[in-house]
Parts: structure tokens; sequence; C-alpha cells
């Protein structure tokens, strides 16, 4: 078994490699989507909301039936669960690939997501008056998201890692007949 890699000037430290982060930022958004497609089912199905609704305050139910569900008409789950596949998309791109685009591509929207968030939870809070355990878990999966693709770009930054950019144009063609 190999030794861990170091970073330069701490010795001691090993240094977290971009494949485990990447690989992180799959498991991170694959749960967001799981999270988000359960709030979704308990749309569907309301009776499933009793199993994360253990008081009055932390209360699935409570946040259904306020009537607070939705932002310019389209259920937050709905946003949760589209945001979250854009993100897996863009997350297994970057994996396969490690092209910047698609972790600036990420970070953006995932910051985008922290906006809807920001509305959801002082909706939760002051409003209805309860907090959603399972929306609150795609919250907390989101900022995790933002988080790993910042670090991440910071790290492709700080190695040097060039963004790509347009191919170089193709050379003339060499003179055949010296004319």
């Amino acid at each position: 078994m190999g030794t861990p890699e170091r970073t330069e000037g701490t010795p001691d430290r090993p240094r977290v490699r971009a494949e485990t982060l990447y690989a992180l930022l799959v498991v991170l958004t694959l749960a967001g989507l799981a999270a988000a497609s359960f709030a979704a089912y308990e749309v569907v199905d309301p009776a499933i909301t009793k199993v994360c609704s253990p008081d009055p305050f932390f209360s699935c139910s409570k946040v259904l039936a306020s009537g607070h569900t939705n932002i310019l008409g389209i259920p937050d789950w709905s946003i949760g669960v589209t945001g979250y596949v854009v993100m897996l998309g863009l997350a297994v791109a970057g994996y396969r690939t490690f092209d910047r685009r698609y972790l600036q591509t990420l970070a953006v929207l995932s910051a985008l997501g922290m906006c809807v968030v920001a509305y959801l939870v002082y909706t939760e809070l002051f409003v209805v008056g309860a907090v959603c355990p399972v929306c609150s878990t795609a919250h907390a999966l989101n900022v995790g998201v933002l988080a790993v693709s910042l670090v991440l770009l910071r790290m492709s930054r700080s190695e040097g890692t060039p963004e790509p950019g347009p191919a170089a144009p193709p050379a003339p063609p060499a003179d055949a007949g010296g004319r």
C-alpha cells in the first residue's frame, strides 16, 4: 500500500485527491436527488410525512399542509429534483473529464440553489413555524455540493490546470512543389 500524497510545506498532512472530491460530488448530488425525490413522494402519499414529523417543530406534514410549498407556482420538490438531476449530470461529467467548466457551472447552479434554500428556510422558520427534516437534508447537501465544487475549483486553479479553450487552427499545408 502506498503512502498518501503530501502537500508541499505540510509533510504530516495528507492531501485529498481531486478524484476523491469529484466522487464526493457525485455522492452528494445522488443523496440530494434522493432527498428531493422523497419530498416529491410525500406529496403523492401524505401519510408518509408521519415518518419525518417527530414533533410540531420538525414536521414535514406541517410544512406540506402550510400551502407554502411553491415558488412562483412551481412545487419546491420539483425545483429540487430538477436541480439535483442537472447537478448530478454536471458532477458525473466533471468526474469523467476533469473539465473546470463543469465545476464552474455546478458552483453557479448550487449557489443559485442557495438563494432558493435561503427563501425556503426563511419561509419554514418565520411563516410556517416548522422545519421539514427531508427538505433540510436536501438543503444541507446543496451546501456540501457548493463547498466541494469551490474547493475543487480552487485546487484546479492552484495546480495551474489550464482551462480548455478553442482548438488551435490547423497548420497550413506544406508547399510540395517549392513554388
